[in-house]
């Protein structure tokens, strides 16, 4: 990264991440994960588990959060939201596969929830489609 980047992105509190290819460098998300601890609203589609997972988790101010994941099942990205669940005032989840109802039971603060598209197990099945009728 360029010399003073770290200091520049410090400051960031809203962050997009989006992807068509769920292999974003994992460099990117460690250097995130260092230096973006201020973050209270963050947007990841399509996101890459593991390495997303790990940056979610060492947010410790988020409020808000959109997740979409259109390719690939995320365990991890799901288990990382539980654990700052309580914080959370917003929270949407599209495509995602379904997460048990002790998932969304830990929100305490939560006033706007959106589900779309849920799918059974990162499977095709669509168990919940937020689609309106025409």
């Amino acid at each position: 990264m360029l010399p003073g980047a770290a200091q520049c992105f410090s400051q960031v509190s809203c962050c997009w991440l989006l992807s068509d290819n769920p292999t974003l460098p994992s460099d990117l998300f460690a250097f995130l994960e260092s230096n973006c601890r201020r973050i209270t609203r963050l947007n990841i589609i399509n996101p890459p588990d593991i390495h997303a997972a790990s940056f979610i988790k060492a947010q410790k101010h988020l409020d808000a959060r959109f997740l979409a994941s259109y390719h690939s099942p995320i365990p991890n990205i799901l288990s990382a939201i539980e654990s700052n669940m309580k914080n959370f005032k917003h929270l949407a989840l599209i495509g995602c596969q379904k997460p048990s109802l002790d998932f969304i039971s830990e929100a305490q603060n939560l006033q706007q929830l959106a589900i779309e598209s849920l799918r059974n197990g990162g499977g095709n099945e669509i168990l919940i489609d937020g689609q309106h009728p025409v």
